[in-house]
């Protein structure tokens, strides 16, 4: 999904390994992103950061 457009990397679960994947959608501007991309691109930077209060090893466990 990450791929085609439809999602993006929630980093803070995955560790980052869909970024790769979700820049060249949104560089393609597949998917989602070719209809909102800065809907998409807010998304993306919201579910790059770690929920307020949480640590990052408490949320992996």
């Amino acid at each position: 999904m990450v791929a085609q457009g439809y999602a993006v990397d929630y980093r803070v679960y995955s560790g980052g390994a869909y970024v790769e994947l979700m820049q060249k959608a949104a560089a393609q501007r597949a998917g989602l992103w070719g209809v909102d991309y800065e809907g998409m691109r807010q998304l993306a930077v919201r579910r790059a950061q770690v929920p307020q209060g949480c640590e990052v090893e408490t949320i992996k466990q």
